[in-house]
């Protein structure tokens, strides 16, 4: 049975959240004029490293109260009436972003927690507020919804009366999850350490934008591939926290900012620029480039069928509806070699598309 949140009698000192700008606590990786995540090129990568003082001692115990250490905001759930809680060890309740202690309690076991007309009920206790952060006092790790996590946990309540879960972790403990997930344990050494690398960037950069532009305000990062995979709580060995331990603070950068370091596994034999994919504008480290390595890979080349009235239904999911279509035309071809737009002839119209 769940142990019931008891009233705090005195203040407990509220676990200090990071919210400083990251560069100031990341070592920074200039780039050439090459696609830096490339992962199989770690070692030519990590030889542009500047040797500067590490932010933190490597030994530095992994937890959101260790201030040299950037916070990531990874949201879990983002709209659930409610979900189930595991705590093996003593933790406190706080407004989110306050010090104001609404709670305390020594273990958590499968405790449900659900909206609440006055705030969140955590098992039988109602706390008053709509955003509150629990963290574990000892370290311990949370179980949601059976998933483990290290860090501490807020939950927020929004004007739909659905909760968010967000995990509060630190940088480095976050990216030996996506790590292990993106390229996983047992890629080799200087694969594994370009990878923290570029994925350290990604998240330095999403948590810059994030939180200066507030897109979404209580967290910066989504667990999967619209952000960066992340599993938890995960046991890989030892290869990857070598990598990530080896690349602490190391971020990539072009004349001095972070740079957007998007990845993926495989290029088919030449990467694309990222102002065809993701930007308007030309970014020289990513600029695509012959890359020699993965066009004979099994994933260089494949095949995918899909009928015409998939397809339309898939457009109007996008908000482009279309009629019943006829045909399919490529309009524009990337030097990279790839189909930048198409048109699709349909009953009602002509539509072009940026693929």
């Amino acid at each position: 049975m769940a142990k019931g949140l008891k009233a705090p009698n005195d203040m407990i000192h509220r676990v200090r959240h990071v919210a400083d700008r990251q560069d100031r606590r990341l070592r920074r990786v200039a780039l050439p004029h090459t696609y830096a995540a490339l992962l199989w090129f770690g070692l030519l990568l990590l030889s542009h490293a500047r040797a500067v003082p590490r932010a933190a001692d490597a030994d530095t115990p992994k937890t959101p109260e260790t201030a040299q250490e950037p916070i990531v905001r990874v949201v879990l759930i983002e709209s659930t009436g409610s979900f189930k809680l595991d705590l093996r060890g003593p933790y406190t309740l706080h407004e989110l972003g306050k010090q104001n202690l609404l709670a305390r309690g020594e273990t958590i076991s499968k405790m449900e927690v659900i909206p609440d007309p006055a705030g969140i009920r955590f098992g039988t206790t109602a706390v008053p507020k709509t955003r509150v952060t629990l963290t574990p006092l000892k370290n311990d790790l949370l179980e949601v919804d059976g998933k483990k996590y290290c860090g501490a946990l807020d939950v927020i309540k929004g004007n739909d009366g659905k909760l968010m879960v967000v995990n509060r972790v630190s940088m480095e403990t976050y990216l030996e999850s996506v790590v292990a997930a993106e390229i996983g344990p047992d890629a080799p050494a200087a694969a594994l350490q370009a990878q923290a690398v570029a994925a350290r960037t990604y998240a330095s950069s999403r948590i810059d934008d994030e939180r200066q532009t507030r897109a979404h305000m209580y967290f910066d990062l989504f667990p999967d591939t619209r952000s960066q995979v992340y599993k938890g709580h995960t046991v890989c060995g030892t290869n990857v926290p070598r990598a990530v331990t080896a690349t602490r603070g190391m971020v990539l950068t072009f004349k001095g900012r972070l740079i957007t370091a998007y990845f993926h596994s495989t290029c088919g034999g030449r990467t694309e620029s990222v102002k065809n994919v993701f930007s308007p504008n030309e970014i020289p480290p990513l600029a695509g480039i012959v890359c020699g390595w993965c066009d004979k890979t099994q994933y260089s080349s494949w095949k995918f069928k899909l009928s015409g009235k998939a397809l339309a239904e898939k457009l109007a999911q996008k908000k482009h509806p279309v009629g019943e279509i006829r045909n399919l035309e490529t309009d524009n071809v990337t030097p990279a070699g790839r189909v930048g737009q198409v048109k699709i002839w349909h009953s009602k119209k002509e539509t072009a598309l940026r693929v």
